[in-house]
């Protein structure tokens, strides 16, 4: 009896455990507001096409002449081919624009591979060289296609 009950303990624990981080991973608002918009224009100096979020790494210019690095946050390669997307279809020196969302406290996060300071925002519309804007990764967000709606 006793080895029943602590076999069915130890699965309800794994099974908390496991549902607290799979819920963890895909939350939206606990990192992103909704209400705070981002549009930019930069140039790539990589594609990560990884799992379970690509990144598109772009530099641009702030408003104080200085270059900021973004990390703009994407689907999973999966997720990617599905909308038409290869690995090669982003490449360093190619400009983009993109309209998502930023992180909550609006600070650079520190890439723990690199260590370098990055701002993070998730991607909803994101515009290539060829002009079209597509969408990349919404978490169900549409302030950005309402918004390109509306354009003349």
């Amino acid at each position: 009896m006793a080895a029943k009950t602590l076999s069915a303990l130890i699965v309800t624990l794994a099974a908390l455990i496991t549902a607290g981080t799979l819920c963890a991973h895909h939350a939206f608002a606990p990192t992103f507001d909704a209400d705070k918009v981002v549009r930019l224009k930069g140039v790539v100096t990589r594609f990560e096409w990884v799992n379970p979020h690509s990144y598109i790494i772009v530099d641009l210019k702030a408003a104080d002449g200085k270059t900021e690095q973004w990390a703009l946050e994407g689907p999973a390669p999966n997720q990617l081919v599905r909308r038409g997307y290869e690995m090669t279809s982003i490449k360093p020196g190619d400009s983009v624009e993109a309209c998502g969302y930023g992180t909550r406290d609006a600070a650079p996060k520190i890439d723990p591979s690199s260590g370098a300071a990055r701002h993070l925002m998730v991607v909803e519309l994101l515009t290539l060289a060829d002009g079209a804007a597509r969408e990349w990764s919404p978490y169900g967000q549409t302030k950005c296609r309402d918004a390109q709606a509306l354009r003349p």
